[in-house]
This record gives structure tokens, C-alpha cells and sequence, in this order.
């Protein structure tokens, strides 16, 4: 895991990096961005977690997540989701975080890094941390209010010193902006 940590550690500073030299883009010609200040945006997703940072496997999920960005770039995300079905609870987690996009120009991707803090609710409301990164594509053309995602993050738990306490969890889904 020690790996995966500074592969994670090194694509959010490679983003920042990106982030940081587009930053004084002074281009005159006006280029229409699919992407806008003051969305908003619910989505849905597939999930894969990998270590099986609480029960000791990997698995397969489900989620939902809510986004609002208060510029192009700057946003705030809030998800939820599940990976163990039969418990019968609602969800088992809930994170909320930071979002930094990169829209690049009018082609409708937008790289961006995430990260934040979450609470599982399954195992004694433990606390955990992620950082991660990923790609949305909006084809504007196409459909004006609908994206596609995956990302991937790198979840730790305050004990880092117990076996499974990281996890990297990969999500794929829909986004629908408003």
C-alpha cells in the first residue's frame, strides 16, 4: 500500500501543477466550456473497493453523490454509498470534500482531484480520509446536462499500523448537472 499512497500523492501534485500553470491563461478567443460556475450536479455510480479496508476483501458497490461548484473550477462534493447489501441499512458511509477540476478548454474533459473526510457507519462511526483524482467527460454537443466519470481514491483510517486500514476505491458513473 505504501506504493499506491505515493502514486496517489504524486498524480494530486501533478494535477496541482496543471491547475497552477493554466491558471494565468490569458487567451482572448472565447471558447465555450460545458462546465460553469454555480452548478450544480447529483450523480451515480459503480464502485470497486480494493483491500477490503473494513471486511478484509475487495467489493463491489453503489453510490450517490451530490456536487456544487462555486466556480468552474472550485466545488464541494457530499457521497454516499454501499458495498454490503444484506446488513439492511440505508448506507454505510458518508464523505464530504474538497473538489479542484481542470476543464480543458471546449473539448469537454475535465481532469480533477478530490479529497476529504468521511464516517462509516457499519463499524463503530470510524473516521477516514481520501485523496484521489479522476476524469469527466461532457460531450456538449451531445448531451448539454449529462457526464460520465471515474476516478479513483486512496481511502486511510487513523490507524494506519492496522492491517487493512487503506483501501483504494474506483468509481465509474453518471452525472447530471443542473
Amino acid at each position: 500500500m505504501k506504493f499506491i499512497r505515493t502514486a496517489f500523492l504524486a498524480l494530486i501534485a501533478m494535477f496541482a501543477l496543471a491547475f497552477g500553470a493554466f491558471a494565468g491563461d490569458t487567451n482572448t478567443v472565447a471558447s465555450v466550456s460545458p462546465y460553469k460556475a454555480n452548478e450544480f450536479a447529483v450523480s451515480t455510480f459503480g464502485t470497486y473497493q480494493s483491500s477490503g479496508a473494513i471486511t478484509g476483501d475487495s467489493q463491489w458497490g453503489a453510490g450517490i453523490q451530490a456536487d456544487y461548484f462555486v466556480t468552474k473550477n472550485i466545488g464541494v462534493t457530499l457521497a454516499t454509498s454501499k458495498s454490503r447489501f444484506d446488513d439492511g441499512a440505508f448506507f454505510q458511509n458518508l464523505s464530504i470534500g474538497p473538489v479542484l477540476r481542470l476543464p480543458l478548454k471546449d473539448t469537454g474533459l475535465a481532469p480533477y482531484v478530490l479529497g476529504g473526510i468521511g464516517f462509516d457507519f457499519d463499524h463503530q462511526n470510524d473516521r477516514f480520509y481520501y485523496a484521489g483524482g479522476g476524469f469527466e467527460y461532457r460531450p456538449k454537443r451531445l448531451f448539454k446536462h449529462v457526464s460520465v466519470f471515474t476516478d479513483a481514491q486512496y481511502q486511510w483510517r487513523d490507524y494506519l499500523q492496522v492491517r487493512d486500514s487503506e483501501a483504494v476505491v474506483t468509481r465509474v458513473g453518471l452525472r447530471w448537472t443542473f
